[in-house]
């Protein structure tokens, strides 16, 4: 599917902020994301730029890293979820902490991914947390 074309059954494609501080990674995630058929509405390198560009921009999806400049992940996704609820937030972190987990969790975090995961899993994970992931076949 093409990024920005609507998926099968119509469907407008799911759309996600990037916030990423380093450049290398941000593309290779941005890449990624447009590969697997999503729209990249944003990429923003400092916490607290955040909340303005959800607001701007209407993702369905912000792809947050854990520890960025500004505000550390945690804060930025309590003040996402405050502004804008109906915004998924997903923490993919280079650390695989219980308890940096336990706190994006807690602060409104849909889910926790640690960086060098499978692709296929960052793109169920956003469509599960955005209530798009497809039916289990059935048994």
């Amino acid at each position: 599917m093409m990024a920005g074309m609507p998926a099968p059954g119509g469907r407008p494609p799911l759309r996600v902020l990037v916030v990423e501080d380093d450049e290398p990674a941000r593309a290779a995630l941005v890449d990624l994301l447009r590969i697997v058929g999503f729209e990249v509405v944003g990429e923003v390198a400092d916490g607290g730029a955040v909340v303005e560009a959800v607001e701007r921009l209407s993702p369905d999806v912000v792809l947050l890293d854990a520890k960025i400049p500004t505000l550390p992940g945690p804060e930025v996704a309590r003040r996402v979820r405050a502004r804008a609820p109906g915004v998924a937030v997903v923490f993919l972190s280079a650390y695989d902490d219980d308890r940096l987990r336990a706190e994006a969790l807690a602060a409104g975090a849909a889910a926790y991914l640690v960086k060098g995961c499978p692709a296929e899993e960052i793109e169920e994970t956003l469509l599960r947390v955005a209530g798009r992931a497809s039916a289990p076949p059935e048994a």
